[in-house]
């Protein structure tokens, strides 16, 4: 995964990495520790969004004017590379336009597994890119 190798080379020189992860996102991110370790990058992993919701970060967004990406406005509430992400139908769960269709969850930024498993579970994905 040619991105998952961009991300080892800079973390290699960072001692923690910042993630956006929020337990309201998904049954999969609910027990999303604030602070870990991740043995895939060797590196400190914080999440200091875990326990905000949603609703508390577009207040936040909302309130301050900040740029976001539009593709929320075109109901994409969770916005991945564009083969694997399409948007959420009313009443699916926020993160359902993720990977659609493919036995995967996460991206192989946010799985803590060997790199050998996220290439393994990326092949489908490279496949429809590359047709």
């Amino acid at each position: 995964d040619p991105g998952a190798e961009r991300v080892r080379v800079r973390v290699h020189f960072q001692q923690a990495v910042p993630t956006a992860i929020r337990r309201d996102q998904s049954p999969t991110r609910a027990n999303t520790p604030v602070v870990s370790w991740n043995d895939k990058f060797n590196v400190v992993k914080v999440s200091p969004l875990a326990r905000v919701t949603g609703d508390e970060v577009w207040a936040y967004v909302r309130a301050r004017g900040l740029p976001y990406n539009e593709l929320h406005d075109r109901g994409y509430p969770s916005v991945g590379c564009w083969p694997c992400t399409r948007p959420v139908a009313a009443g699916e769960d926020e993160r359902a336009g993720r990977w659609a269709g493919l036995d995967k969850t996460e991206c192989g930024l946010q799985v803590d597994e060997p790199a050998e498993a996220v290439a393994a579970a990326a092949e489908p994905i490279r496949w429809m890119a590359s047709s």
